[in-house]
């Protein structure tokens, strides 16, 4: 029970003064962005195995996995800005498949400027080049 109290008080210590991982912070301010669009909002979203990479000049791309679901049985009045790397927008069978798709989501270090249509890119189940492009990127 010690041992649980000193690691919780150390975790929170370092979150306070922020020795934490810069990257994991960068990971939350664009994860919270994506939930909080107005487009992703009718969505419940679960990520998994993020990885941030620093852009050239600012920003970066945030990848991983991704599953959506709805979060009511009222259907939403539109369809979130989602697109397949093939270019194909019938994302219908992305949202409550119950199935994590890899992903690509491209920002600027302004979030405030970050457009609101800015899509996230879904790796196509059938797509074998984008799947490899994405797991050399995103699985380092």
């Amino acid at each position: 029970m010690k041992k649980l109290i000193v690691t919780a008080a150390l975790a929170s210590s370092f979150l306070l003064f922020g020795c934490g991982d810069p990257n994991q912070e960068i990971i939350d301010k664009v994860t919270n962005h994506i939930e909080s669009r107005k487009d992703m909002f009718p969505y419940k979203l679960e990520f998994r195995d993020l990885h941030y990479t620093k852009g050239e000049v600012d920003g970066g791309m945030l990848c991983g996995e991704i599953k959506l679901s709805q979060k009511s049985s009222i259907p939403p009045s539109s369809l979130p800005k989602i697109i397949f790397s093939n270019g194909r927008s019938d994302i219908d069978q992305v949202i409550g498949s119950n199935d994590y798709f890899g992903f690509i989501y491209f920002f600027g270090s302004d979030f405030e400027a970050v457009q609101e249509n800015d899509p996230i890119q879904l790796n196509y189940p059938y797509d074998q080049e984008q799947i490899e492009f994405w797991r050399r990127i995103c699985k380092k």
